[in-house]
């Protein structure tokens, strides 16, 4: 779940994935990962945590308005805690 939440942290970060947009199904995900759906589910729980997704009725998840930013802040902690190890 860790890659999941990291991969979609670098893919907002880098635009790739707008503000508004929706994200894969959970079931959806888990299939082009070849991953246990609970997977998904657990990174989509965190990433909603930290104001990256959040739940549209009937719709799934979306990428919120502040997400770009806390995407970026959060890329660059990552890129720094790996230039440090």
């Amino acid at each position: 779940y860790e890659q999941i939440v990291k991969e979609m942290v670098f893919a907002v970060a880098a635009g790739d994935v707008p503000p508004g947009e929706l994200v894969p199904s959970v079931r959806d995900l888990a299939q082009q990962l070849l991953v246990n759906p609970n997977t998904v589910a657990r990174a989509f729980q965190e990433l909603e945590r930290e104001g990256v997704l959040e739940a549209r009725r009937g719709l799934g998840m979306a990428v919120t308005p502040d997400a770009p930013k806390l995407c970026r802040n959060r890329r660059q902690a990552i890129v720094r805690d790996r230039l440090h190890d």
